[in-house]
């Protein structure tokens, strides 16, 4: 059993690389998305509705032992305080981490990589 966690800043590409990182066909929980919806939709407690929804998808995925991602802002301290609560009922799953990070530093060793990468290839 697995649990996903695709996690990094706001607007750094999270929900559209996603998909591309994890097994096809695991389903991806982003409360951020779901609060958009519920928004979109007129619901003035939009934030609620989502955080309850995601709850209940997360408890279905944990109680039927079934593989699933989870999409979290790292700039929000209470994401962190749920992830650990996840992992204190789920002690049978293995978590993997996607980062998404991007610096000045990271930029440049990742060029670096590619121009390596395309000598050697020659």
């Amino acid at each position: 059993m697995n649990i996903f966690l695709i996690a990094g800043p706001p607007g750094i590409g999270k929900s559209t690389n996603a998909k591309e990182l994890i097994p096809k066909g695991v389903p991806i929980i982003d409360q951020d998305l779901a609060a958009y919806q519920y928004k979109q939709r007129g619901f003035d407690n939009y934030k609620d509705i989502a955080s309850i929804a995601t709850n209940a998808l997360i408890r279905d995925f944990i109680f039927n032992s079934a593989d699933f991602a989870l999409e979290l802002n790292l700039g929000f301290a209470s994401h962190y305080t749920y992830l650990r609560s996840i992992l204190a009922l789920t002690p049978d799953y293995h978590l993997s981490l996607i980062l998404f990070i991007q610096t000045i530093s990271t930029f440049v060793l990742t060029a670096q990589k590619s121009a390596t990468s395309m000598e050697v290839t020659k």
